[in-house]
């Protein structure tokens, strides 16, 4: 996702921080406010990925587009930025460094326009069409037929797993609505596996099954969860009633 960033150390954040005109003292005071604000419980040290892309977006939109100003709450994102080597979060980070941060107020617009489209890139996968049309590996209950494959995602980079893993979502289509298998690995046998019904009670980030398969894919469950709903193919639109 931001292969080619390099997240600026702490050193650099600080030298940032004075350059803007804050003295060593005022700091200080901050740094003291915010491990105060951490040892009362004010300030959260523990989001989960899916909460910072909620924070930052919220934050963004508020600072960089409608020029409202910092919240104290928003010291959290980056706590969580500072520590996370989740894909999504780093690039997230990047565009904090490299669109927000050099904004001026008369960039609103663009920054608006740019957010958007980062929004959608963490969001959807790369849709891989030599899948499509191929056996899923799975039958229809109710008919006995074999499941042809209605779209394949590859989402490898919202990972952290080894240059040679692959994480994919394959959807199939039986009678009673679209189900996603959550492959870790392109074959069916190439990995660990499971498969959920999209409307099914089930399919929820909690469930321990779509938890524990997060984990093995190194991605927060309810960004996965939120990926695989942004990348379900259109269900066809039932015809009007004459």
């Amino acid at each position: 996702m931001a292969s080619e960033f390099r997240p600026p150390t702490p050193e650099e954040i600080a030298a940032g921080i004075f350059q803007s005109g804050r003295t060593p003292e005022q700091f200080m005071g901050m740094l003291e406010i915010t491990q105060q604000g951490i040892e009362q419980g004010n300030i959260r040290t523990d989001l989960s990925c899916w909460e910072h892309k909620e924070r930052f977006f919220e934050m963004a939109q508020r600072m960089y587009v409608r020029n409202d100003g910092m919240r104290f709450q928003d010291v959290e994102g980056g706590i969580h930025e500072g520590k996370c080597e989740s894909p999504l979060c780093v690039r997230m980070q990047q565009a904090y460094f490299e669109l927000l941060k050099p904004s001026q107020d008369e960039d609103a617009p663009q920054v608006a326009e740019a957010l958007a489209e980062l929004e959608r890139e963490l969001m959807i996968g790369a849709e891989i069409e030599d899948l499509t049309g191929i056996s899923s590996g799975f039958y229809d209950p109710d008919t006995g037929e074999t499941l042809p494959v209605a779209k394949a995602v590859d989402i490898t980079g919202k990972c952290r797993l080894a240059e040679v893993d692959q994480a994919m979502l394959v959807y199939f289509k039986p009678l009673k609505g679209t189900m996603v298998d959550i492959r870790e690995g392109r074959s069916t046998g190439g990995g660990s596996s499971v498969v959920f019904g999209l409307n099914s009670d089930i399919f929820t980030p909690t469930d321990p099954v779509f938890s524990r398969q997060a984990g093995w894919m190194k991605i927060d469950s309810q960004f996965l969860h939120a990926i695989i709903n942004a990348n379900a193919p259109q269900l066809p639109q039932p015809e009007a009633k004459q």
